[in-house]
């Protein structure tokens, strides 16, 4: 009886975290374009027009880097993420870039 109930509970936790584990599903491009786009915009206080070429670039970039990382291309990946810094900071005024490299690590 005690080995029924004792496998019992073992299969009940197991295909819980089971459960758990599959519920985690990957954000596409787009959605992590506007969450890093929404995190720049409030750190660096982005105007209108700066946010939508922000988006902009994520979107082109975070599909470009699931790209190079699908194919297993670590250069194409980092390449396409040193080109996503540069791009944004291209945009930014003297205060915001500061405040970006600082949030890139001085890169």
């Amino acid at each position: 009886m005690k080995k029924n109930l004792l496998l019992l509970c073992f299969l009940f936790f197991f295909s819980l975290a089971s459960a758990f584990a599959q519920g985690k599903t990957k954000n596409t491009a787009e959605q992590r374009a506007t969450i890093y786009t929404n995190d720049l915009t409030k750190a660096l206080v982005l105007n209108a027009d700066q946010k939508g070429k922000v988006l902009e670039i994520n979107i082109k970039m975070n599909k470009a880097i699931d790209a190079a990382a699908a194919s297993k291309d670590s250069a194409k990946e980092k390449a396409a993420k040193k080109e996503r810094r540069e791009a944004i900071a291209s945009l930014l005024d003297a205060k915001q870039k500061v405040k970006f490299d600082k949030m890139n690590g001085g890169k």
